[in-house]
């Protein structure tokens, strides 16, 4: 995966903002506790199988775009109950 892990639901993420909604799901501004001073974005998918898929079709473009001027860096890959539920990328401050 080049550098993003696979890491469960945890306590890892502190929330600071909602940022946005979506049809996939919610998109959490957070801090990582494991590196204090560190902001990244949490998108956690909806439950159904069809947000799942476009998780999963998300994070293969993030993959297939990595080191691209203006793509966020794939940290982390969440998963809830074996299924791909969500990803945290670098934060990016800015339009989207």
């Amino acid at each position: 995966l080049s550098g993003a892990r696979l890491v469960p639901f945890s306590r890892r993420f502190r929330h600071v903002a909602r940022i946005g909604k979506g049809a996939q799901g919610v998109v959490y501004l957070c801090h990582d506790r494991r590196a204090p001073g560190r902001r990244v974005v949490v998108k956690i998918a909806r439950s159904d199988a069809e947000a799942r898929e476009l998780i999963q079709r998300e994070t293969s473009v993030l993959r297939a775009l990595r080191g691209s001027f203006a793509v966020p860096e794939l940290r982390a890959l969440l998963y809830h109950r074996g299924h791909l539920s969500g990803f945290v990328t670098r934060y990016m401050a800015g339009e989207t």
